[in-house]
């Protein structure tokens, strides 16, 4: 199946600047791309959100890659669901391998782990419990 070149197309109406800047884009899509599969690759079924993405490649170009990337069925965006930062919720995107039927907890990032001391169970600060 053929799909539009730029994914954005619907939302910028094909202005200008906006066609400028996806000539651009498309320079360095490849590897932004790359980029993403690998690290929903380590994470497995923990998958990851764009919020987390982010720190790696401005938010448009997340937002871009991983809606290609959904499209073409290598990401699949879960019912799971991670606080942001700023305390707004995010969907979990897992790669298509990764995926199972009805995948739908959701993980906070800064809830402390309860870690177990000599059979009794103490609260530990630890890293927030994101990727623990």
């Amino acid at each position: 199946m053929e799909h539009e070149p730029d994914i954005t197309r619907n939302r910028h109406g094909g202005n200008p600047e906006s066609e400028k800047a996806h000539e651009v884009a498309e320079l360095t899509a490849p590897a932004a791309r790359a980029l993403i599969v690998n690290m929903a690759t380590e994470r497995g079924e923990t998958g990851l959100c764009s919020f987390e993405l982010e720190r790696y490649m401005c938010a448009h170009s997340c937002s871009a890659r991983c809606s290609e990337l959904l499209r073409d069925g290598v990401l699949v965006r879960t019912k799971m669901e991670r606080k942001t930062p700023r305390g707004c919720i995010a969907k979990v995107l897992v790669l298509a391998k990764f995926w199972k039927f009805g995948m739908g907890r959701v993980l906070y990032p800064n809830k402390p782990k309860k870690a177990k001391t000599n059979g009794k169970e103490k609260k530990n600060g630890g890293t927030g419990g994101l990727f623990n």
